[in-house]
């Protein structure tokens, strides 16, 4: 009886045990997915603000794949917003106390166009901390500036974990965005009553709206009115043809960037009927009104590792400009897009509507294409066997093992592996749907140039990324040269990363520019 009783107990202990190791939270692999998502304390899209208005924003981490808990070692992000239009309230970035974790708040990054606030959290004792499926990781606030009507976009970025041996871990689906319209109300006008704009229109209101000086006087054939140019303080300038016109006249405007620029949004008070004319938006039209118009624009600038605002990924003092202007075969044909979650506003514009519209990469719809998921070997060799030109093998015949016969990819795989382009991860294997990394990437862009027997000039004149030790031995010299041609760059604080994931927006604007090099 004693030896049953014992038999039962040391049972029911295993069960227990067994009980408590499985309920543990398990920690962040790559099978565990987030969405780090930007809200706001207004609704609306976009959100509709005025000067002096203070939103506040707040940072939730959600746990999408299970409504499991996980365990945390740390985490890091970063919120960029347009530094012309917000600035940061003092002393309201705030970091909620997390279980056995805490929060290392970093000054905010301040460059001429746009302000990088870091939020990080480490665990104290470094065994990290079990954490709920969903949680609020920072809040901050941000007071609209002075100036004229714009939209622009606040977005976090680079929202990464750490694991239990510090490795970074980029386990996430979504990094949110919130779109945000600055309207600069103005008095209400009597358009035919300067001297008194605020009574509505009365009997001895002059006739002529457009002229204070001589109110009785209707608009004359002769009369023409001025193009105020507010021109960017970097960047570029903006040239218009006419510098008066009078009304019912088309007036063109044309943007000459400086390197490394790209058009945000354009701006044309008092005109109706403004629009780009061509693809690149660095040239537009309007008919002159019976008024004078005040015209601009803001500019952005872009880092070799496709980032904004100078606030880019890489330590290059000279970029690559972007690929604004069409090139290569100049009988290929081009497909109008319109992808709605890559709206002109965002960084990666140019480069996905360069890719696109010449049927190099496709969207995951006619109207999604998806820029923050991150891309697989698969889509990543795909894309640059269409950017070759090459005809295409019909089916894959060779040692890898994991080609389905019918797979949209398997002709590319049959290209790039008989080229030299890519090895696949084993003798027999290619994993086509993991992840491609970032020195995979570089690898082959590298060996596609190559492959084309081109020299890469060198625009880049960076030190070396402070983690270069951790790259792979076969992907030294390819991460070196794509850093040289400004093609692919690190991040803010000096390194590579070169097992981190690039989202398809990132991996884009490294082939778009390697394109346009090749191309030139």
């Amino acid at each position: 009886m004693k030896r049953l009783f014992s038999l039962l107990l040391a049972l029911f202990m295993l069960c227990m045990l067994s009980a408590t190791a499985y309920a543990r939270p398990l920690p962040i692999d790559d099978s565990v997915v987030f969405a780090f998502n930007l809200e706001a304390d207004a609704v609306g899209s976009p959100l509709n603000v005025a000067p002096g208005d203070v939103i506040d924003l707040t940072v939730t981490v959600q746990r999408i794949d299970s409504e499991d808990s996980f365990t945390m070692y740390a985490m890091v992000y970063e919120l960029v917003y347009d530094s012309d239009c917000f600035e940061l309230v003092d002393d309201s970035a705030s970091m909620p106390a997390l279980p056995s974790h805490q929060a290392f708040p970093v000054p905010p990054v301040v460059f001429s166009s746009a302000t990088i606030v870091n939020f990080g959290y480490s665990s104290v004792d470094g065994r990290g901390a079990s954490m709920p499926e969903s949680f609020v990781a920072g809040t901050l606030q941000l007071k609209v500036k002075e100036g004229p009507d714009s939209q622009t976009t606040v977005f976090l970025r680079n929202c990464s974990f750490s694991t239990a041996n510090g490795m970074a871990v980029y386990a996430t689906q979504s990094e949110g965005s919130l779109t945000i319209a600055i309207e600069n109300p103005q008095e209400p006008i009597d358009p035919v009553d300067p001297i008194d704009p605020i009574d509505p229109v009365d009997p001895v209101d002059p006739v002529d709206p457009v002229d204070p000086i001589d109110p009785i006087d209707p608009p004359q054939p002769g009369d023409t009115y001025a193009i105020i140019i507010n021109q960017p303080s970097i960047g570029g300038t903006i040239a218009s043809s006419h510098q008066r016109a009078a009304a019912g006249e088309t007036v063109t405007l044309t943007v000459r960037l400086d390197n490394s620029y790209i058009i945000n949004s354009w701006y044309v008070h008092e005109a109706q009927d403004f629009a780009t004319t061509n693809r690149a938006r660095t040239q537009g039209s309007f008919t002159m009104p019976a008024r004078d118009v005040t015209v601009g624009v803001t500019l952005s600038r872009i880092s070799s590792g496709g980032n904004i605002g100078g606030t880019g990924s890489g330590s290059s003092t000279a970029p690559v400009p972007p690929p604004t202007i069409d090139i290569g075969d100049p009988q290929m044909p081009l497909t109008e897009v319109n992808f709605a979650d890559v709206p002109s506003s965002h960084w990666a514009y140019e480069y996905v509507e360069y890719m696109a519209s010449r049927g190099f990469v496709q969207g995951r719809s006619d109207t999604r294409f998806a820029p923050d998921e991150l891309i697989t070997r698969a889509e990543f060799i795909t894309i640059l066997a269409r950017m070759s030109g090459e005809v295409l093998p019909d089916v894959y015949a060779g040692p890898f093992t994991d080609i389905p016969a019918g797979a949209y990819y398997a002709g590319a795989v049959a290209w790039g592996s008989a080229n030299g382009i890519t090895s696949g991860t084993s003798e027999t294997a290619f994993t086509p749907s993991r992840n491609i990394s970032r020195q995979e990437i570089a690898t082959m862009l590298s060996r596609y140039a190559t492959y084309l027997e081109k020299q890469l000039p060198k625009q880049v004149d960076a030190p070396m990324f402070t983690d270069f030790d951790t790259v792979s031995e076969y992907a030294n010299e390819a991460v070196l040269q794509m850093q040289s041609a400004g093609i692919i760059g690190g991040y803010p604080d000096g390194t590579f990363r070169p097992r981190a994931n690039a989202s398809r927006s990132e991996s884009i604007k490294m082939m778009a520019v390697l394109h346009y090099l090749i191309a030139q």
